[in-house]
């Protein structure tokens, strides 16, 4: 990783040390994850537990919903680079809007399905415009990695909140929760309006050749698109502690699964806090190499340790969840540092769009995990994600082969 950013300090240090912009920004997307966090843990809940809905039928609908949010991403990217992007950052929140409003105002499974899609369609217009909007918050090169991990660490801080909030929504089932989501997002649309970054228009807008250019480059980047298979394989093994261990609980008729789902939320953002507070600087000194090895074995144990408990066993759930955990702290904001790093300026929306496209791993993983876990079960479904980190292993090391390069032995259109 770069080291450069560590010389920003701790975390505290590193919030100082940003623009008021920077940080108003960082707040608003750290409160709509608070808000979020107190929604979207518990919408497995909500359609199994108060709709009726079977796993089968959550696990298709999360991953078609994946796949369009997937899908609207690179367009979005696109456009961006074209035009002001500030119409489609306000256009997806208030989507969002309207998506919370509906599941808070209707209580049908038909509404509930639709607010889902549309959910995921603001998301995939908001996401990739926004992690491009941190880069062009940052006064240095230098401020970029640890932008991106600053950005990780209040989102996680929003992460050990919202659950503990929102289950007292969700057991009451008061709609209050999806109106307070809604809310925060008012609020981050009334930043992006009066604090986005103002950049140069480009004179030539969604031209056609420019796009097919966009694509040479993207896939002629060695680097981008070792790290795009690694993203891929990383976030479909990581899914599997996400939805699937719920549906595994569902399954085996775990009793009490809104209490267990929000201990093991706590936990996963309890480690990050910890951990990535404390060794914020560490883990960005880590060498990419070591750092990518670390994250995997992490991640290896912690399904082995889901596949081998039969017995239902809170305390090695808990376990699990925490050992990934340290994967999770790792890789997740090393990768987004390296996409921030080899992005060209002028199609740096366009890139982190269809970087968005290797999130399609997740998408999968709901529906893969719900009909294998009907199928042979979740002991099966563990094991062979476990062994799924070993493919990853080779590619990652590939990938990250290909970061020690220098920009002039790298051409983002050198052939692969």
């Amino acid at each position: 990783m770069q080291t450069g950013a560590t010389s920003q300090g701790n975390v505290l240090s590193v919030l100082r040390s940003l623009s008021p912009r920077a940080r108003l920004f960082l707040w608003a997307m750290a409160l709509t994850r608070l808000t979020g966090f107190m929604v979207f843990p518990f919408l497995t809940v909500i359609l199994s537990q108060q709709l009726g809905a079977s796993i089968v039928e959550i696990g298709s609908l999360f991953t078609v919903a994946a796949f369009v949010g997937l899908g609207t991403s690179p367009v979005a990217g696109f456009i961006a680079d074209r035009i002001s992007k500030k119409f489609l950052m306000q256009l997806g929140v208030g989507l969002t809007i309207a998506s919370l409003l509906a599941m808070g105002l209707i209580r049908e499974i038909s509404v509930y399905y639709g607010a889902i899609i549309l959910m995921s369609v603001a998301g995939g217009m908001l996401e990739p415009l926004l992690r491009s909007t941190l880069g062009e918050l940052a006064e240095t090169d230098a401020q970029r990695p640890a932008l991106f991990h600053l950005r990780y660490y209040m989102v996680n801080i929003a992460g050990a909140i919202g659950p503990v909030l929102g289950l007292w929504f969700i057991q009451t089932q008061s709609p209050a929760v999806f109106f307070i989501a809604a809310a925060s997002f008012v609020f981050l649309a009334g930043v992006i309006h009066f604090k986005q970054p103002k950049l140069p228009t480009p004179a030539d807008p969604l031209n056609a050749p420019v796009r097919r250019n966009i694509w040479v480059s993207v896939l002629g980047h060695r680097m981008f698109v070792a790290l795009f298979v690694a993203n891929f394989l990383l976030v479909f093994i990581y899914a599997q502690t996400d939805e699937p261990l719920t549906f595994h609980m569902i399954d085996r008729g775990v009793p009490d699964i809104a209490g267990i789902v929000t201990v093991l939320t706590v936990t996963n953002t309890v480690v990050v806090l910890v951990l990535h507070g404390l060794f914020m600087n560490r883990i960005m000194a880590m060498g990419e190499g070591l750092a990518f090895r670390v994250a995997i074995g992490c991640l290896c144990l912690s399904l082995v340790l889901i596949a081998a408990n039969g017995a239902h066993l809170l305390w090695i759930w808990i376990a699990a969840i925490a050992i990934s955990t340290l994967g999770e702290i790792i890789a997740m904001p090393m990768f987004l540092t390296i996409v921030d790093r080899i992005a060209p300026a002028e199609n740096r929306n366009a890139y982190f769009g269809i970087y968005m496209l290797s999130n399609t791993g997740g998408a999968l993983a709901p529906f893969l995990a719900a009909s294998l876990i009907t199928g042979f079960g979740g002991t099966t479904l563990f094991i062979g994600a476990a062994l799924c980190c070993i493919p990853l292993a080779v590619v990652g090391a590939i990938a990250l082969r290909h970061t020690t390069q220098t920009p002039e032995t790298e051409s983002t259109d050198a052939p692969l």
